[in-house]
């Protein structure tokens, strides 16, 4: 055992943080299973979700992770209320970096088949091969320019 560690007043004040953290998140389920249920009935009279309770859906998302976050010794920044809020939380941070990637993944993609179009010269207007071989007729079918000249020919 570290006697140090026992009697920092540090450690016992992140342990009476933990316990209101912890009671915190008990009462923010029944608050999770509150807006779930808004939210099924919502749809279920609307056939669409509230926008304002998916906006509180997301706080309430962000103060569980971080809740957890702390619980667990991930991190040592507390939740909610002593978080500022214009500070993303780490998981929204990388849930945001995972989707610029994807983004830019995507138009990395979007540029290469651009190319390989350009390249394939798929949207030339050049004619096809034969092209000038055949004559429509009311578009249902095609006769062949030299069968066309024998036909009048007789």
């Amino acid at each position: 055992m570290n006697k140090q560690s026992i009697l920092s007043p540090k450690t016992w004040i992140r342990f009476i943080f933990m316990l209101i953290y912890a009671t915190a998140l008990y009462f923010a389920l029944f608050l999770v299973a509150s807006i779930s249920l808004l939210q099924f009935l919502f749809v279920l009279f609307t056939s669409k979700t509230n926008t304002e309770l998916t906006d509180l859906n997301k706080h309430v998302m962000t103060f569980y992770t971080d809740t957890v976050s702390i619980l667990l010794y991930q991190t040592e920044v507390r939740p909610f209320p002593f978080k500022n809020a214009s500070v993303s939380s780490e998981s929204d941070l990388k849930l945001e970096e995972n989707a610029n990637q994807k983004e830019s993944l995507e138009n990395v993609e979007s540029k290469k088949l651009n190319e390989h179009i350009k390249e394939q010269d798929l949207f030339s207007e050049e004619k096809a091969p034969y092209e000038d071989d055949y004559v429509s007729y009311d578009n249902d079918f095609m006769e062949r320019k030299d069968e066309k000249s024998d036909a009048s020919k007789d």
